[in-house]
């Protein structure tokens, strides 16, 4: 039988192909081993395919599809966590006549005193309170938007 024919060339990205003969210059041994190869389970062709790699070093070129026992199932896209706990900012005062009762609500949440209390409202934004519940997060906004604040939920 005559050296096997290639035709193009592997290091240009182009793909090569070898001339073998035709079918009936083909050896027995040959025919067996592809006709074996045909009749393979989806996990023997797997199998064989392990054994080829570990053992001789070759690589299956690759087929461009998934075969169907390999594929992952799809997972939902994770949810990010809900949050729970939330921070009350004031943004500032809508009008400057009414700083005084947002600095009397603030002092009524926080427990602070006057000066604090003058001196959180007059830099805002400022956190009136952090990690409360979204429940306690809107009554503390209601009464500080009712004095005057412009108010966010974080």
């Amino acid at each position: 039988m005559n050296e096997p024919e290639v035709q193009g060339s592997g290091d240009k990205g182009g793909g090569v192909s070898i001339a073998i003969g035709t079918p009936d210059e083909w050896s027995e041994d040959v025919v067996q081993i592809g006709d074996a190869i045909a009749n393979l389970t989806l996990t023997e062709a797997v199998a064989l395919s392990q054994y080829l790699e570990e053992v001789h070093g070759i690589k299956p070129a690759s087929s461009g599809f998934i075969v169907p026992d390999q594929q992952k199932p799809e997972q939902a896209p994770e949810k990010a966590p809900e949050q729970t706990e939330f921070a009350v900012v004031v943004e500032g005062v809508l009008d400057m006549t009414q700083k005084v009762g947002v600095v009397k609500v603030w002092r009524e949440i926080t427990g602070m005193g006057l000066k604090e209390s003058m001196e959180a409202v007059t830099k805002a934004p400022a956190t009136v309170k952090e990690g409360v519940s979204r429940e306690e997060a809107e009554k503390i906004k209601a009464k500080l938007a009712a004095a005057g604040a412009t108010v966010t939920i974080k």
